[in-house]
């Protein structure tokens, strides 16, 4: 019969030293780095158009490029903040008259 110890000793323990791979936190920071000289030579690049230079020119997942590579890249270049949404219609596009 094993015991309880052995049960629940399934992982490392916190004295254990960790294997750091830094791999892909180097691949998020060339990716961010190549993405924010390319908007300075194109500051209107579109997003679609940056997550694909990013995906033929890089090793980074797609998971990572909205929420870090796109606004750090942004920031980098000197760019403002990407406004998020859809544009809003205004009155004369929808119709609508404004009171």
């Amino acid at each position: 019969m094993r015991s309880l110890a052995d049960i629940l000793d399934v992982g490392p323990s916190p004295a254990d030293s960790p294997d750091e791979d830094w791999s892909e936190v180097d691949e998020l920071v060339a990716a961010v780095a190549a993405l924010a000289e390319r908007l300075r030579d194109e500051p209107g690049l579109s997003r679609a158009a940056a997550e694909l230079f990013c995906k033929t020119n890089t090793n980074v997942s797609g998971i990572h490029f909205r929420s870090l590579i796109w606004p750090q890249a942004r920031r980098l270049a000197g760019l403002p903040p990407a406004k998020g949404g859809r544009r809003q219609k205004s009155a004369a596009e929808t119709g609508r008259t404004q009171f």
